[in-house]
């Protein structure tokens, strides 16, 4: 009976420390995809930027329409 009870409480350890560690792994990927999204939110406005800053030169010098 003591082997048993010992063995439970282990696996319990062990079950619980995993389920920790699953929530932080999962809490770091939803951190990280943020990070992703915003850093590319970020580039994309800065190539918008660029581009339209680039059509806005070739407007005023062309002036062919």
């Amino acid at each position: 009976m003591d082997e048993l009870g010992c063995l439970t409480t282990c696996w319990n350890r062990f079950y619980s420390m995993n389920a920790f560690i699953w929530m932080t792994l999962i809490l770091a990927a939803m951190i990280g995809a943020l990070l992703f999204t915003t850093m590319g939110a970020l580039l994309f406005a800065l190539l918008l930027g660029n581009v339209s800053d680039r059509l806005a030169r070739t407007a005023e010098n062309h002036r062919d329409y």
